[in-house]
């Protein structure tokens, strides 16, 4: 009986640590917001009802670094907005009122590429919608964006 518990353990660890290993297999990319916004795409196969978004040259599993300056900031109260130099009009809200951060500050927002796989309901017709997302700012359950965590970003 303790032999059969050992190999059970054994195959169990091993699992684990294949998983972690797969996990820690993907690569870090440090990106302005502008050259993020240029790496996403995505495709309509109207035949099959299909609707995919995904990166360039990013995949699942993968630490993003978006690297900026702030352009400027919009808090209001546990929220905060910030815009960043190298796309006009584009950044990221925040569930927190980051005090800390000012315009012109240097920043990097470290973010993980995950994927998004269901079905949604359009004229009739059942799509799947397959998405690459950054996995801190993407509610899984309603399928949309969300605030990133305040713990997400840092000064550089």
């Amino acid at each position: 009986m303790r032999k059969g518990l050992v190999v059970v353990a054994v195959a169990v660890c091993s699992l684990m640590l294949a998983g972690c290993t797969e996990k820690a297999s993907g690569k870090t990319v440090i990106m302005s917001l502008k050259e993020l916004n240029e790496d996403f795409n995505y495709t309509i196969d109207s035949n099959n009802y299909t609707y995919t978004t995904y990166f360039e040259t990013l995949n699942p599993g993968d630490t993003l670094i978006i690297r900026d300056n702030i352009s400027e900031k919009r808090a209001t109260g546990n929220t905060t907005l910030l815009l960043l130099s190298s796309l006009e009009n584009g950044g990221f809200y925040f569930d927190a009122n980051l005090t800390d951060y000012n315009v012109g500050d240097k920043i990097e927002i470290t973010l993980h590429i995950s994927e998004d796989i269901f079905k949604k309901e359009n004229n009739g017709q059942m799509w799947t919608l397959d998405f690459e997302v950054l996995k801190e700012g993407w509610d899984f359950e309603q399928h949309t964006t969300k605030p990133l965590p305040a713990n997400t970003i840092r000064h550089v």
